[in-house]
């Protein structure tokens, strides 16, 4: 896989710059996420995973059920609705990952999406798209 093109490096304090912790928990059946205040489902997957993600900051409690991420398979999206948004982070345990932005109806939430490409380091997530699990909701179909 090659990195999109015009990518810029960035820093922000989001979930993606955590890396995944272990176990990444498979969960079982076929699943719809749903962005919140909306009925349009972004994604319908059998292959969902569900992990927490550690947080070197001080100030974040990872309990936190902001810190809850899901991943899944790229094709389980809805194609026009995951859009590259020309940055990346340089994850300096995971390696590189690219950022997304999800265009939703009329709106677009920037970096609200991400997969790593690079090291795998046993966390299963490398080509996997997360998603802030605070940001959506999830039914089992």
């Amino acid at each position: 896989m090659t990195t999109p093109e015009d990518t810029q490096p960035v820093q922000q304090n989001h979930l993606w710059q955590h890396p995944p912790q272990l176990p990444l928990r498979s969960l079982q059946g076929s699943f719809q996420i749903t962005p919140h205040g909306s009925s349009i489902p972004i994604a319908k997957s059998h292959k969902l995973f569900q992990t927490h993600h550690a947080s070197n900051n001080a100030d974040t409690d990872t309990s936190d059920p902001a810190l809850i991420a899901w991943y899944l398979p790229l094709g389980d999206l809805r194609p026009d609705v995951l859009l590259p948004s020309g940055n990346i982070f340089q994850c300096r345990i995971q390696g590189d990952c690219w950022l997304f932005n999800l265009q939703i109806c009329d709106q677009s939430l920037c970096d609200s999406a991400w997969m790593y490409v690079e090291n795998d380091l046993g966390t299963g997530v490398n080509g996997l798209v997360g998603l802030d699990a605070s940001l959506f909701s999830m039914e089992i179909c």
